[in-house]
């Protein structure tokens, strides 16, 4: 659900209620399983390289503030 904003550096990063947001990743810890974190972690070696680039600007700018 809020993995979306992680592939895009221009995401939605405000506004998200804390508490809806912390029941969604308890629940989501309680559901992990092996298979789940190997799909996860292959998802993002796949994503990884794509945004990489997008994510060092957004990085070289924040350190600029």
């Amino acid at each position: 659900m809020l993995w979306t904003n992680l592939i895009s550096a221009a995401g939605e990063w405000s506004g998200f209620d804390e508490d809806w947001m912390v029941e969604i990743i308890i629940d989501s810890l309680e559901r992990r399983n092996k298979l789940k974190d190997l799909i996860i972690k292959l998802v993002f070696k796949m994503l990884k390289g794509g945004f990489s680039d997008d994510w060092d600007k957004v990085e070289a700018y924040m350190r600029e503030e």
